[in-house]
């Protein structure tokens, strides 16, 4: 048991550390342990055969081979997190990404819509809300993925067997939050990353988020079958 809680621990950390891509200007230290992170999602990816993890995982390697961590790329990365993510110098009509399920799934494609009502009975039921620093909606992608990570965390929590483990309650709700909502988007989201930008660091760490959710979803169901 001792390695599937270490498993998980290691897991939801790495998507709460991930998930910064859609929140904060990348800056050495953060891209530095980035960087320090794919031998260890190599690890994984030799185990569970997921086409969107090794696609992320070959993106921030050639980005990592390609790039110096600098003052000068730094800020260049810097202004491009602006483009992305909060429309800064991009000319009139051009598309930017604002990661939020109810802009991408609602039929305005206004914020705040009946998606992030949704998310937040989730929350409610099961005694999570968002981090209290962030002031982003509750339906943004980092919010999501903070809930769908402490869910992981509190599986693990006080278990002693794995029959303890398919009997908590937060492993299905972790698939059930995916497939309501997470996964619904976040498909939508990667591609949009794809095509906005060449900047391999914004795509592959979108797509190893995404691969680090579909391996999560494939072991939960492994675990509860």
């Amino acid at each position: 048991m001792d390695s599937i809680k270490e498993y998980f621990n290691l897991h939801n950390r790495m998507l709460r550390i991930f998930s910064q891509v859609f929140y904060k200007e990348p800056d050495i230290h953060y891209l530095e342990v980035i960087k320090k992170y794919i031998p260890v999602l190599e690890e994984i990816s030799k185990e569970y055969k997921i086409k969107m993890l090794d696609n992320g995982i070959k993106n921030l390697k050639t980005f990592f081979n390609n790039n110096q961590l600098d003052e000068k790329h730094i800020k260049q990365y810097a202004a491009e997190f602006a483009q992305l993510f909060l429309s800064v110098g991009i000319s009139v009509g051009k598309k930017s990404i604002i990661p939020q399920e109810s802009v991408y799934l609602s039929p305005s494609g206004l914020s705040m819509q009946d998606e992030r009502d949704e998310v937040l009975q989730f929350y409610y039921i099961y005694n999570i809300g968002k981090e209290k620093d962030f002031k982003e909606p509750e339906d943004h992608i980092c919010a999501e993925i903070y809930f769908i990570s402490m869910l992981g965390d509190k599986a693990v929590e006080n278990i002693e067997t794995a029959e303890d483990l398919k009997s908590s309650q937060y492993l299905n709700a972790i698939i059930d939050f995916m497939d309501r909502h997470l996964l619904k988007w976040l498909p939508m989201v990667e591609k949009d990353m794809c095509s906005l930008t060449d900047n391999l660091y914004f795509q592959g760490s979108v797509q190893v988020i995404y691969g680090l959710l579909l391996l999560e979803k494939e072991m939960i169901s492994d675990l509860l079958s």
